[in-house]
């Protein structure tokens, strides 16, 4: 009988371990291919969602925008938006009729995006096995939009009239028709404004905590006139209109008010977006403008007592969470849109 030597004993176990590697050989490799498929499929669920988010926000605007091709628009739109967003330029979206509402002062939008083009998500590795293997996935997302009636706001109030009389332009105007909105005292010290139901003065200040206001349309809310905020009554700092210069801020309007100082009341009636583009809140010189050089029109006459601020109102849509929407009321050419789901 043939004794087995060190040399046979290393040949017999390359070969056991050669058995084990062809046995083990294929379940790797199904392994492998369960997960960059799934790693596959993963990235492109979230690209297919970001798409749909986009295309819903994308149906918003344009219902906002132009409310004759709001509906008849929305595929169309949604369709381009979700295909930008795709690496491929192969998603497909549509914006489900039965879940919409598609018009301009108030409505709603369920978008769902598929990829590629409704046919379906190759997996690379499992159609080596299969090569009719695919998963068609896809993506949904709803928006609402319209007027917000309440909501967290910067503690800052500006007289309806002030509105009416400068009615919004748009958020990007090249050549914005400004005006100033004047705290400025008579002869006998009484503070003025520019428009007839503005007393005592074109904007005040609302009660808050850290310069945000919690209000509601139709309601009348304390607060303090003047061009200094009340640190006391709102938590907002002498700095806060230097802080908000060449922004758009969400601000309400009052339609009346009483009292002064610190006694001050004022009625909202709705919301509005404004662009400060100036302010001056003493002397002759003191008025600064948003990129530091002056803009049109100066501060009114007597300049040296004159206080107030600068800026237009703005058609303006936001993104937000902080305000609960109504389906009509007064129009301040602002609308909030947000997802729902």
């Amino acid at each position: 009988m043939r004794r087995m030597n060190a040399r046979d004993a290393s040949l017999s176990e390359r070969g056991a371990v050669a058995v084990l590697f062809a046995f083990l050989a294929v379940p790797l490799l199904v392994v492998l291919a369960f997960v960059c498929d799934a790693g596959l499929l993963y990235w492109e669920k979230a690209e297919l969602q970001n798409g749909a988010d986009a295309a819903a926000l994308a149906v918003a605007q344009n219902c906002i925008q132009n409310a004759s091709d709001c509906s008849s628009g929305a595929n169309t739109v949604a369709a381009a938006i979700a295909s930008d967003n795709a690496n491929d330029d192969a998603s497909a979206a549509t914006v489900d009729p039965g879940q919409s509402l598609l018009q301009q002062s108030h409505g709603k939008a369920f978008v769902t995006a598929s990829s590629p083009a409704g046919n379906g998500v190759a997996h690379p590795f499992a159609s080596l096995l299969d090569p009719q293997t695919s998963t068609t996935l896809q993506a949904t997302a709803s928006v609402e939009w319209g007027a917000p009636v309440s909501g967290s706001a910067v503690a800052l109030t500006i007289a309806k009239c002030e509105f009416v009389d400068l009615p919004p332009q748009e958020a990007d105007v090249a050549n914005p028709v400004r005006t100033w909105i004047t705290i400025e005292e008579d002869g006998n010290g009484v503070k003025q404004s520019n428009c007839s139901d503005g007393s005592p003065g074109g904007f005040g200040w609302l009660d808050g905590t850290n310069c945000v206001a919690e209000i509601s349309i139709d309601t009348t809310v304390g607060g303090t006139t003047g061009i200094q905020p009340n640190s006391n009554k709102n938590g907002c700092s002498a700095s806060v209109l230097q802080s908000n210069l060449c922004k758009v801020i969400l601000i309400p309007l009052y339609s009346s008010s009483t009292g002064s100082g610190a006694s001050a009341t004022f009625t909202i009636e709705r919301f509005a977006a404004f662009k400060l583009t100036g302010l001056k809140t003493s002397g002759a010189n003191s008025d600064v403008y948003c990129g530091g050089n002056a803009l049109a029109p100066e501060p009114p006459a007597p300049k040296g007592k004159t206080k107030g601020i600068q800026g237009y109102f703005v058609r303006y849509v936001e993104l937000g969470e902080d305000f609960q929407l109504g389906s009509g009321g007064p129009d301040g050419a602002l609308t909030i849109v947000r997802f729902t789901s």
